[in-house]
C-alpha cells in the first residue's frame, strides 16, 4: 500500500522503488479507532511502513473512543495527541505515549 506525502504530485514521474511512505522523515503518528468504518486497518498499515519515528495512538470503545476521530471521547483524542505533539517537540521531556516506536 502506499502514502502520498502531503503536497506530493501525483502526475510527477519518479522511480517508485520503495513506498511513499518510507519517504516520510518527520515525526509520524496515526489514529486507529477500534470501531473504526471507513479507515479500518489503515492506521496499523501505514504504521507499519514508516521508516520515520511513529507512535500509533490506540483508541478503544470502552473508553468511548472508538469509532471514526474518536466520535464521542474528543477530548481524550486531542488529550493524548497534544501529549505526543509535547512529546515530539519538547526537548528532553520524558516520552508520555507507550507506543512511540524511534524506527528512523
Amino acid at each position: 500500500m502506499y502514502w502520498r506525502a502531503a503536497g506530493g504530485d501525483s502526475t510527477a514521474a519518479a522511480p517508485r522503488d520503495r513506498p511513499e511512505s518510507q519517504t516520510i522523515v518527520c515525526p509520524t503518528r496515526a489514529c486507529a479507532a477500534e470501531e473504526d468504518l471507513f479507515f479500518a486497518g489503515q492506521p496499523h498499515q501505514l504504521y507499519d511502513h514508516l521508516t520515520c519515528t511513529t507512535a500509533l495512538l490506540r483508541f478503544t470503545s470502552s473508553e468511548g473512543a472508538g469509532t471514526h476521530c474518536q466520535s464521542g471521547a474528543q477530548l481524550l483524542g486531542f488529550a493524548r495527541i497534544y501529549d505526543w505533539l509535547d512529546d515530539i517537540l519538547t526537548p528532553g521531556r520524558r516520552p508520555t505515549v507507550a507506543s512511540t516506536n524511534a524506527t528512523g
